[in-house]
């Protein structure tokens, strides 16, 4: 009876430090899950989800426009042979295919206005003369095609003329033309002869005689002193029209008197013989 007593005591001693009994199955542990693959790892919901049609982003497509052409534009103030003032433009020609027209255009602070609009592409300059003194006009050519549109366009280009000085002397001037000599050269050109009233502005010491022929440069004819107021001039045979102004001045070169300008329709006339004299 004890030594059952003990065998079984014994035998619970043991299994005590034994933790599980003789006869126990030892539970296996569990095996580690596989890895999980980026690829298939679960992708963060975007904040604002995307469309189901979504629009493009991206620059916006640029309209191209057609080149216009560049023209040179150059215009000029000056007198005309009435003393009024007057502004010349003379432009490049267009060079492109479809150009149907010119138009020139003036502008004058707000105020713009068509000086010329023309269908004829061989005119390349225009005559202002509706404007004034001592004012400032900005002028620009445009090209149109048969459609009205511009194809083509200059720069703006001011210009305008001044007033006369007033402080100048006013002097009388008259030519007309008259029947050459031979000694003059009669046979070589057609003859005119200008006469001015002597002037008295107290700085003059030298008069100048200035001739334009037919709307071209301004030529120097004759200049002398104070006691000459008489000057023949000979031109060309094909001439038709010329223009004479004279000028008085001051021993330093400044201009202190002049006269209005005097124009001569000139026709072709049979020399004669006479003295010969420059000066009459």
């Amino acid at each position: 009876m004890r030594r059952t007593i003990l065998t079984a005591g014994l035998s619970l001693t043991l299994s005590g430090i034994m933790v599980l009994p003789a006869n126990a199955i030892p539970e296996k542990r569990p095996e580690p899950l596989p890895p999980v693959l980026v690829d298939e790892a679960v992708k963060p919901v975007p904040a604002n989800p995307v469309p189901a049609n979504p629009v493009p982003v991206g620059p916006r497509p640029v309209v191209s426009k057609p080149d216009l052409e560049h023209l040179r534009l150059m215009c000029d103030g000056r007198r005309s042979d009435d003393g009024l003032p007057v502004v010349g433009c003379e432009w490049s020609p267009s060079e492109r295919r479809d150009a149907a027209g010119y138009v020139v255009t003036r502008t004058n602070g707000d105020v713009r206005e068509i000086i010329l609009r023309t269908s004829d592409l061989a005119t390349t300059s225009v005559l202002d003369t509706s404007i004034r003194f001592d004012v400032r006009y900005r002028y620009i050519v445009q090209v149109l095609n048969a459609q009205g549109r511009t194809i083509g366009t200059s720069g703006q280009v001011q210009a305008g003329v001044e007033s006369p000085n007033t402080d100048l002397e006013v002097l009388k001037l008259r030519c007309q033309q008259v029947r050459p000599d031979v000694a003059f050269g009669g046979r070589d050109g057609q003859t005119v002869r200008c006469e001015w009233r002597a002037g008295e502005h107290p700085d003059a010491v030298g008069y100048q005689l200035w001739r334009i022929v037919d709307g071209d440069e301004r030529e120097l004819v004759w200049r002398g002193g104070m006691d000459t107021t008489a000057v023949r001039d000979r031109v060309g045979n094909d001439v038709s029209r010329a223009t004479y102004v004279v000028l008085a001045l001051g021993a330093d070169g400044v201009v202190v008197g002049q006269s209005r300008p005097s124009v001569v329709r000139l026709w072709t006339v049979v020399p004669t013989r006479a003295a010969p004299n420059r000066h009459v």
